[in-house]
């Protein structure tokens, strides 16, 4: 099948934009408008009590022997047989309690940083 040449013409380009591409930064977009959830509150605290579930009662596996000596000096039950490793609820709650309200996450050039704030 043979393709037929088009009849539409461009527009030419407006002399207003600049003639370059535009190059707009994403990375730096602020949403203005309120969070909006997408879980009600009894649901989120659900999921937040079935995580402490997990993390004190099941535990996680924890394959190096580095971060197993790590989370025992943090106050974790650690069996160095199976590698599993149980949090319990207070050490939790006190590491939550020291991280920051906001933190860059570095990209390999500055205009790809990504800036993340609590609640936004």
């Amino acid at each position: 099948m043979a393709r037929r040449a088009s009849t539409r013409k461009r527009r030419p380009r407006n002399p207003s934009l600049g003639g370059g591409p535009r190059t707009p930064n994403y990375r730096k977009l602020t949403n203005p408008f309120p969070p909006v959830s997408a879980f009600s509150q009894d649901r989120i605290e659900d999921i937040h009590n079935n995580a402490f579930v997990v993390l004190e009662e099941m535990g996680i596996r924890v394959l190096l022997p580095e971060a197993r000596k790590i989370f025992r000096q943090g106050g974790a039950l650690v069996d160095e047989d199976t590698g599993m490793v149980r949090i319990g609820r207070e050490i939790i709650a006190e590491a939550l309690k020291t991280a920051p309200p906001e933190f860059t996450l570095r990209a390999g050039t500055r205009e790809r940083d990504l800036e993340m704030k609590l609640g936004a």
